[in-house]
């Protein structure tokens, strides 16, 4: 899903279109492609987190990346994404996206899963 995200920012697809009014961004962003990738991507990134710890998992990078904050607040976005909202821009979504760091903070635990072998479980998040 990373990928699939990063393509579908790269191809533009999320800008508004010429003479488009730019308070439709947030809108397009998130109901097309590009947020569609991003929610799918961090919710299931979230699960494999979930699998680490439930499975007694350490690396100390992953380790501490899954001592973050950013953590509750991924497990907040995944609910937000997997479960009805009546509210399309739920504060589950708007909390983590505003969070300083956290796009950053989800690419490092992402790639985290370059690490050795054992970490094979973390190719789940991508």
């Amino acid at each position: 899903m990373k990928r699939d995200f990063e393509n579908a920012l790269l191809a533009g697809k999320h800008l508004p279109a010429e003479g488009e009014s730019p308070l439709l961004w947030p809108v397009k962003y998130m109901s097309g492609e590009v947020g569609m990738y991003m929610s799918y991507w961090y919710g299931g990134l979230f699960v494999v987190c979930e699998g680490w710890q439930e499975l007694g998992l350490s690396d100390p990078k992953v380790d501490a990346l899954l001592d973050s904050p950013n953590l509750d607040l991924l497990k907040r976005y995944r609910n937000g994404a997997f479960h009805f909202q009546r509210d399309y821009f739920d504060a589950r979504f708007l909390k983590f996206e505003a969070e300083q760091g956290s796009a950053n903070w989800v690419h490092d635990l992402s790639d985290a899963r370059a690490r050795p072998p054992s970490l094979i479980l973390f190719s789940l998040g991508d």
